[in-house]
């Protein structure tokens, strides 16, 4: 469903939300039909609903929607921060995409507490702070540095975001160190620096 600014079937809208929010069984594209429903400028507080339910499910599924919003998600940065600590790993995933799509260097603080999850337990929300540390540019990544100063894990992240600005300099046994260590922030730049590095 391509929907422009305020091009939508309301009718369709609102049975995709209710079908979301009342657990009713969903048809496969309802979850992209609410995306769209939602970039075109549907009810925002609606969204709102399902990212603060207390069904997980709900949850989750908000999250996603979210994450597919792209730039658009911006005004629901807040929100997205906040699920980063939920305690299921997919709906911290879906956060960490949406963080991504539309995080910019006046987000320092929600990029901190992003990347502080390269120590998440779930390989799922690790990777997806890793697929951040390749994407965004460099002005967003270091916008977390003042933030990150107070981390148990402040030296390691300062000593990742500088090699990480130098990937491409990084000889392979720099790089097979990193990977090799047993910190786990460490590695997880280690995996973003090779992954830059084979995108060159």
């Amino acid at each position: 469903m391509k929907a422009g600014k305020n091009d939508f079937d309301i009718s369709s809208c609102d049975a995709a939300f209710d079908a979301v929010l009342y657990g009713r069984e969903l048809p496969s594209d309802s979850l992209f039909q609410l995306s769209a429903c939602f970039m075109a400028g549907y009810r925002p507080e609606r969204l709102l609903l399902l990212l603060n339910h207390t069904d997980v499910g709900v949850v989750s599924d908000g999250a996603f929607v979210l994450s597919e919003l792209g730039a658009g998600a911006r005004p629901f940065l807040e929100q997205a921060e906040r699920l980063l600590s939920h305690p299921d790993s997919q709906v911290r995933r879906y956060a960490i995409d949406t963080i991504t799509s539309c995080a910019s260097p006046e987000d320092g603080s929600c990029v901190a507490r992003m990347l502080e999850l390269l120590c998440d337990p779930s390989e799922l929300v690790q990777n997806g702070v890793i697929n951040f540390l390749v994407r965004k540019d460099f002005a967003t990544l270091t916008a977390a540095e003042p933030h990150l100063q107070n981390s148990k894990n402040s030296n390691s992240h300062k000593m990742g975001l500088k090699m990480l600005s130098l990937s491409a300099k990084i000889p392979d046994d720099k790089l097979s160190q990193l990977l090799g260590s047993t910190d786990a922030v460490l590695v997880g730049y280690g995996k973003a620096i090779k992954k830059r590095q084979s995108k060159r």
